[in-house]
């Protein structure tokens, strides 16, 4: 376990870079099948006026999750980075009891913020696919 201090760093996507705001990521559905945890939804950007864009994120090899309503999530934690965020150093993961047969120097955590909930997900990794949709 690290003695360095947890840090929470904006993550920046291939297709549409950084997500800002709260009401940037919307979540039309949120599904777990064995080990993988998948999130729909659209996302709106200031810089696209008129356009959103479907997307799918995939956590891979999901071993924790925890999902919280906003504005009560505000009261547990008010350091919002970015609508999408990777946690270097994370204190849950370091205190999380993995199983004796995951390395947990696989895992990460990330964190999506949506407009009306907030995930935490341990995992090893994540795919995320968008579609350009004009209005």
């Amino acid at each position: 376990m690290s003695n360095s201090k947890q840090e929470v760093i904006a993550i920046e996507t291939e297709q549409l870079g950084k997500f800002w705001g709260r009401d940037c990521i919307f979540l039309d559905l949120f599904s777990q099948k064995n080990n993988t945890l998948t999130l729909k939804g659209e996302i709106e950007r200031y810089e696209d006026i008129l356009v959103d864009y479907k997307y799918t994120f995939e956590f891979k090899s999901v071993i924790a999750y925890f999902t919280c309503e906003f504005d009560t999530y505000e009261n547990i934690d008010n350091s919002y980075v970015s609508s999408f965020n990777i946690v270097k150093n994370s204190e849950w993961l370091s205190s999380l009891p993995v199983r004796s047969d995951i390395d947990r120097l696989d895992l990460k955590h990330f964190q999506v913020f949506t407009y009306d909930y907030v995930l935490n997900i341990i995992a090893k990794s994540y795919n995320f696919k968008v579609e350009k949709q004009t209005g």
